[in-house]
C-alpha cells in the first residue's frame, strides 16, 4: 500500500507495526492523512480506543479506516468519533486511492462500500 500511495504522489511518513507505534508516529509526524489498515482488532475495545488515541495524537489529521468489519453499528461508531472515511477491505486499491484523494481534497466521504463490478 505504501508503494502504491508513493506512486500516486503521496509521501508515506510512517509505517508502524503496532497500534502503540502508530500512535507514537502520529504524535511525532502529525500527518495530513492517517490511513489505518487493519481489522481493527487493535485493542480490547475493538479498535475504537486506538482510533481515539490516533485522533488525539494528531488532531489535524484526517483519518481513513480500511477494514473488513462490515457492521453498520460499528461503522457509525467509528465515523461518530471523527473518522473521515471508512472503506471496506474488499474495495479495490483504486477505490481506496480514490477515497484518499477525496479526503486529501477536503471531502469527508463517510462509509464507502466496495463497488460491484460488472
Amino acid at each position: 500500500m505504501a508503494e502504491l500511495l508513493t506512486i500516486a504522489g503521496y509521501t508515506v511518513a510512517g509505517k508502524p507495526d503496532t497500534a502503540v507505534e502508530g500512535i507514537a508516529q502520529a504524535r511525532r509526524l502529525q500527518p495530513d492523512i492517517t490511513l489505518v489498515l487493519s481489522t481493527l482488532g487493535l485493542d480490547q475495545s475493538d479498535g475504537l480506543e486506538t482510533i481515539r488515541a490516533l485522533l488525539r495524537a494528531a488532531p489535524g489529521s484526517h483519518m481513513i479506516v480500511w477494514s473488513a468489519r462490515d457492521s453498520s453499528v460499528y461503522v457509525e461508531r467509528v465515523l461518530g468519533i471523527g473518522v473521515s472515511a471508512y472503506v471496506l477491505k474488499n474495495a479495490s486499491y483504486g477505490d481506496l486511492l480514490d477515497v484518499v484523494n477525496r479526503v486529501a481534497s477536503g471531502e469527508t466521504p463517510g462509509f464507502v462500500p466496495h463497488r460491484v463490478r460488472a
